[in-house]
């Protein structure tokens, strides 16, 4: 299990990080963190982090 933390979520997710933001935006950092490890656990595309990835989002 890969976890990271707020900042380096920031930095090295900055696309996922902004996108949860967006369609989520009552969570709070922490949740917001939560829901980014669990995608980044589950979809290799968003742990890599070079493609935008819309697994995570059911539309």
């Amino acid at each position: 299990r890969y976890l990271v933390h707020i900042e380096e979520a920031k930095k090295e997710y900055s696309w996922l990080w902004n996108e949860i933001g967006k369609e989520f935006p009552r969570l709070d950092q922490a949740e917001r963190l939560k829901l980014l490890n669990f995608a980044i656990n589950i979809c290799s595309s968003c742990h890599e982090a070079y493609l935008p990835c819309q697994c995570w989002n059911d539309e």
